[in-house]
């Protein structure tokens, strides 16, 4: 179940295990962040580190950074032999505050649409010919995962293809 519902929120939740110590590992993150011209930038952190891509883009002649992006919030937990890192991937919280009203938009649609269409198919198998009609709401929720995956998904997936192929040996 956690599964199937974190396929339909911007969150991803993964561990990694490498025998690599903490202090390669935070050497092999600077490498990747290291510089200007680098496409991730990041902070260390009392037991760990967090990690985001860096996007830039050019509008109207001035250059703008795209913060919905989502970060990986990583800790290290120090195991006899290897260290395992818990990773958690989720959207910047001042993007989860303009999203969430988003989201929530489109999910009660779909709902409310899914209600109507029970309420439909109840009506005509008691042989009435009322309908609601708000089929159309059943729309909202692939428009809610293709804006979920575009804005989310596919950008989290580099991030943890990028932390396995930099971490793992």
């Amino acid at each position: 179940m956690k599964r199937l519902l974190i396929a339909f929120l911007p969150f991803d939740f993964f561990n990694l295990d490498t025998s690599l110590v903490p202090a390669e590992i935070l050497n092999r993150i600077y490498a990747i962040i290291n510089g200007w011209h680098s496409s991730y930038y990041g902070n260390r952190t009392s037991n760990g580190f967090v990690l985001a891509q860096r996007v830039r883009r050019y509008f109207a002649g001035g250059r703008i950074h795209n913060s919905f992006a989502p970060v990986a919030y990583t800790k290290f937990k120090q195991a006899p032999g290897k260290t395992e890192l818990s990773v958690k991937v989720m959207p910047h919280p001042f993007v989860c505050l303009i999203l969430f009203p988003i989201y929530a938009m489109f999910l009660l649609a779909f709902l409310l649409s899914v209600i109507a269409l029970i309420i439909d198919l109840v009506t005509l198998i008691a042989g009435g010919s009322d309908f609601i009609g708000l089929w159309e709401g059943l729309l909202f929720f692939p428009i809610l995962w293709v804006l979920l995956f575009f804005t989310f998904k596919r950008p989290a997936k580099k991030l943890k293809n990028l932390l396995k192929e930099a971490l793992v040996p």
